[in-house]
């Protein structure tokens, strides 16, 4: 695509995502779903001998642009399909690297539940090969983070810590989106996994918050580097990107964008959480469905509650699973409140992405506890 914009001398802007389409009178929309089969009829198979137009998507810097038009144009690639592959096989890899390696860490209900939670979710399958959202970049500080964690030499530290930071600036490079959840997921390891070791073990706090200031230090980058694109000068940029952005898809003044922008802006935090808590499938169709979702969060809180009060050895394992891995989708629905508001369509995958299989994982935990201590009662009776 970047050839072929350069061929044809398309302005991009700075821009290196956006859409083509065949120039016309009227403007083109950039949700217009009449330009879509255009794009691919002009890209998919063979260059267009008619004029085209580019109209430039600049939120994002589109790292992923850059790196499939040098794959496509190096190793021959002519077909959507063959550059789809390419995502779909990283991502795959990465999941399965995070099955192998919790299976070590946490166990193998957990594990395996993790890995069913992400390859059965429908929105996350089709994510999977989309040059777009790239789901492995998502996964992999995740991975890199349960090395760390493994990790016994301070050398072997640094060089973990300095690739987390790498791969958080490589997916900012590519989206912004679902950044904070991202963080989260990478450091849930290092919070959660020593209370499966041992019941009575502390979470590796200060090697959390070394992974999350890294990939602090990795958007920072990230967002420079973007910003160095997006004004005149370094300083135009960040404020470019804020203006534009950044305040529309958090907590910005509704009265300065119209339409659904300004109503998500209007929305308080309770009613996008509201959103996904309540009105769980009708925004999208998920695995499991609305009540059944609920009532598992239920029984989980339950389930916690009680061995908190029995002074179950395992209270302390079930409540930092359930809550770090709760704070990895509310992140983003509450920090990226004015986002989450209108993309439920998407969003509600982020329940997937660590917190489901330790929903069902805590919540099995809790019936299994029940049926214990029944079992312990009738034991003593007889």
């Amino acid at each position: 695509m970047t050839y072929r914009c350069r061929r044809q001398a398309l302005t991009k802007q700075g821009a290196n995502l956006g859409k083509v389409a065949t120039t016309r009178p009227e403007p083109i929309e950039w949700d217009s779903e009449e330009t879509a089969p255009e794009s691919i009829r002009l890209f998919e198979r063979h260059p267009a001998e008619e004029p085209i137009a580019f109209e430039y998507y600049r939120a994002q810097f589109g790292l992923q642009q850059i790196v499939y038009s040098y794959l496509s144009r190096t190793l021959g690639l002519t077909t959507l399909a063959q550059l789809q592959t390419i995502p779909a096989i990283l991502t795959a890899l990465v999941l399965a690297g995070l099955f192998f390696t919790y299976l070590q860490l946490y166990n193998r209900l957990f594990a395996v539940l993790f890995l069913l939670s992400l390859a059965c979710a429908p929105y996350f399958l089709s994510m999977a090969r989309n040059l777009y959202w790239n789901p492995y970049l998502m996964l992999a500080p995740a991975l890199a983070a349960a090395f760390l964690y493994q990790a016994r030499t301070r050398t072997g530290q640094g060089l973990l810590l300095g690739l987390i930071g790498l791969l958080m600036m490589l997916k900012c490079l590519s989206s912004y989106e679902y950044l904070t959840s991202v963080t989260l997921l990478a450091c849930s390891v290092l919070l959660v996994a020593p209370m499966f070791g041992d019941p009575e073990a502390r979470p590796r706090w200060k090697l959390a918050a070394a992974v999350f200031a890294v990939c602090v230090v990795g958007f920072v980058a990230a967002f420079l580097i973007h910003a160095s694109v997006r004004g005149d000068t370094l300083l135009a940029g960040i404020r470019n990107i804020y203006v534009e952005d950044i305040a529309r898809r958090t907590f910005g003044d509704p009265n300065s964008f119209a339409g659904e922008t300004g109503e998500s802006l209007r929305a308080s935090v309770w009613d996008v959480l509201k959103i996904y808590f309540f009105e769980y499938p009708g925004r999208r169709t998920m695995i499991v469905p609305g009540k059944v979702f609920l009532g598992l969060f239920a029984l989980s809180i339950a389930g916690i509650g009680y061995k908190f009060l029995t002074r179950h050895p395992l209270a302390r394992r079930d409540a930092y699973t359930f809550v770090v891995f709760l704070l990895v989708p509310l992140s983003w629905f509450i920090l990226a409140k004015g986002h989450s508001f209108t993309q439920t369509h998407i969003n509600f995958v982020l329940w997937y992405v660590g917190f489901m299989p330790a929903l069902l994982f805590v919540a099995w935990s809790a019936v299994a506890s029940g049926l214990a201590a029944i079992m312990n009662r009738r034991n003593q009776a007889f």
